[in-house]
């Protein structure tokens, strides 16, 4: 049987998760299976029963600062030069027949190289040929020059042109590194985002589309890849939450919102505080850095399972992330974001724009009084309209999320031979 290599970038949950699924079916097939990287959370396909080898990532801090200015591209070139010579005695040694990645773009270079077939799984806006309007979110770092009369205009006007503009600039150092080993240079970073086997889109073309010039057979949505085991423990309060009678917000900001995380839970703690039959149920995913003094409607855990959370939420209030997003969207849980970086809020203003949710920029959020705060909420969780498109979205989106057996016994059998 095959080896599969998967290298996530591990240093962020939403980046992990979904191989760890893919991994699991490949598995079931018979595949062997191997992880690399050193982010806190590869220990969870450690967990799940899989090898796993240390491969340098890039440092969580240096990813926080390049996604929160709004771009794609986590190298220079001695960067992307040290993490392709790593990959390639990582292959050498390994030997795989098939490598899957997300968010590493440096793994074009080791692949071509060394010839070896893979996969990236990527979102849709991450192609050439995401199918949506391309706006200046509020989030970017030039937005401020947006307010400014007729070059905000002009600058909404061809906010694609300046997308793809800078993906082709970013992709120069990759074209440094290529033309060191004798390869041909890729035209922009949709090249190093896709996969030159396949480009898996792990999400619901229904909110994400893309348009008809993306070749089928290369570019291929899985539906959102939820976890279909729990790759998190159980929490030890969940027969006790259970037993309540009331409201359920469900507090989860990723992996990501260290400081926006404390906020919020310090907030909504004290809000529905004095709320009866209001209760918090959140997991801290490693960010709270000292105990806060909680209520006793606060049910905390450091991680959960997205089934147990959901199974108790009226509303989900969260970062954006498409993980948390399409995991209340498949229970039929209305959504308040807060978003604090481009890409999250693109997430959210389709969320809104659907009439599934709504969402907040995370600097405008301590402008909001408790009150409003609390309005808000509470609207959400009890506006029938937005019930009505849930169960309508959720239904669409569990249809999508069917072929996914199918989509990975085609490239197990395509593999294998």
């Amino acid at each position: 049987m095959a080896l599969i290599l998967f290298l996530p970038y591990a240093h962020q949950l939403g980046t992990t998760f979904g191989l760890i699924e893919l991994a699991n079916l490949f598995s079931n097939l018979g595949d062997e299976i191997a992880f690399a990287g050193e982010g806190p959370y590869i220990k969870l396909a450690k967990s799940s029963g899989f090898k796993v080898v240390k491969l340098i990532e890039i440092p969580f801090k240096k990813y926080r600062k390049v996604v929160d200015s709004g771009n794609i591209n986590f190298h220079d070139v001695k960067t992307l030069d040290e993490h392709v010579k790593e990959e390639i005695n990582l292959l050498k040694n390994l030997k795989p027949n098939l490598v899957i990645t997300q968010g590493r773009t440096s793994t074009i270079i080791g692949c071509r190289i060394l010839n070896i077939p893979y996969i990236s799984l990527t979102v849709s806006f991450l192609t050439e040929f995401y199918d949506l309007p391309y706006e200046i979110p509020e989030t970017f770092s030039l937005f401020p020059l947006t307010k400014i009369p007729l070059l905000g205009q002009i600058m909404n006007r061809n906010a694609k042109r300046f997308v793809v503009s800078k993906a082709k600039n970013a992709a120069k150092a990759y074209n440094i590194i290529l033309k060191k080993y004798k390869l041909p240079p890729i035209k922009s970073m949709y090249d190093a985002y896709a996969g030159e086997f396949l480009t898996l889109i792990p999400e619901s073309r229904l909110l994400f589309p893309i348009n008809d010039l993306a070749p089928k057979n290369k570019y291929i949505f899985t539906g959102p890849l939820q976890n279909r085991t729990d790759i998190h423990p159980i929490p030890s309060w969940i027969t006790k939450a259970k037993e309540k009678d009331g409201k359920f917000i469900y507090l989860s900001m990723g992996s990501s919102s260290d400081k926006l995380y404390p906020y919020m839970l310090s907030r909504l703690s004290s809000i529905f505080n004095k709320k009866e039959n209001y209760f918090i149920i959140t997991n801290s995913c490693n960010l709270l850095k000292k105990e806060l003094p909680l209520p006793n409607n606060v049910f905390l855990t450091n991680t959960a399972p997205a089934r147990i959370m959901m199974q108790l939420a009226d509303i989900t209030i969260c970062h954006g992330g498409k993980g948390t997003i399409y995991d209340s969207l498949l229970n039929k849980v209305p959504i308040l974001g807060i978003p604090q970086q481009a890409e999250q809020e693109l997430n959210l203003r389709r969320i809104k724009s659907l009439g599934l949710g709504d969402y907040i920029l995370s600097t405008k959020i301590r402008l909001l009084s408790d009150k409003d705060l609390y309005i808000k909420i509470d609207n959400l969780i009890n506006n029938n309209k937005i019930k009505k498109q849930l169960e309508y979205y959720s239904l669409e989106i569990h249809k999508e999320m069917q072929d996914l057996n199918q989509i990975i016994e085609k490239i197990h059998k395509t593999i294998n031979e």
